[in-house]
């Protein structure tokens, strides 16, 4: 009892939780004063940080890309024995693509959101 006790107590100091990118994407608020026609570059990147990919359209327009991605490991992971069969990990990554005209205003903006789960038998 005091051995189970013991391992369910360490699983609740190991589960982890990994992230990476820009956290203020996912922020409604900051994304939300970002305006087609009238913000500029250098009022995105004040709003936002410095973008994960910058690139450019056949049409010559600059594009910035912001990633956030966070991954969360299963609690049920660390089980002994079954933790192999029903453990894993869930995660959510986040996308903001922000297009640029040659005058340096934004022209269009755009987000998007995939969840996936992996790492047990049933994912």
């Amino acid at each position: 009892m005091k051995k189970t006790f013991l391992i369910a107590f360490a699983a609740c100091f190991l589960y982890g939780c990994a992230t990476t990118g820009s956290q203020h994407i996912v922020d409604d608020s900051k994304v939300a004063q970002i305006q087609k026609g009238s913000s500029t570059k250098e009022d995105v990147r004040f709003l936002l940080g410095s973008p994960t990919k910058v690139d450019f359209t056949d049409g010559g327009f600059e594009v910035w890309e912001y990633v956030y991605s966070k991954s969360q490991t299963r609690a049920t992971s660390f089980l002994p024995y079954v933790g192999v069969v029903v453990g894993g990990s869930d995660s959510i990554t986040h996308t903001l693509t922000v297009q640029f005209t040659d005058e340096g205003v934004v022209n269009n903006i755009g987000r998007g959101k995939v969840a996936g789960k992996g790492g047990s038998v049933f994912d």
